[in-house]
């Protein structure tokens, strides 16, 4: 099997070095789809991030208070 590095513009507009493997045309349409539909990494882990963030309520307190009262909880 064949790998080859590219460089992407993704659908966000950010550049970035994938590798791809397999024949050239599969390669070549991967990168297509790239462009056309996906985003580079560093937005989509900012993307996630944010989706996280309001799926979920970060609470601050003190280590021992955590361990005394919430350590059963992941």
């Amino acid at each position: 099997m064949h790998m080859g590095k590219y460089n992407v513009v993704f659908k966000c507009g950010h550049e970035e070095e994938v590798s791809l493997f397999g024949k050239y045309k599969d390669r070549n349409a991967r990168i297509q789809w790239y462009e056309r539909e996906c985003d580079c990494s560093k937005c989509r882990t900012e993307a996630l991030r944010k989706k996280m963030a309001t799926d979920h309520n970060e609470v601050r307190m003190h280590y021992r208070k955590y361990k005394e009262e919430y350590s059963e909880c992941k």
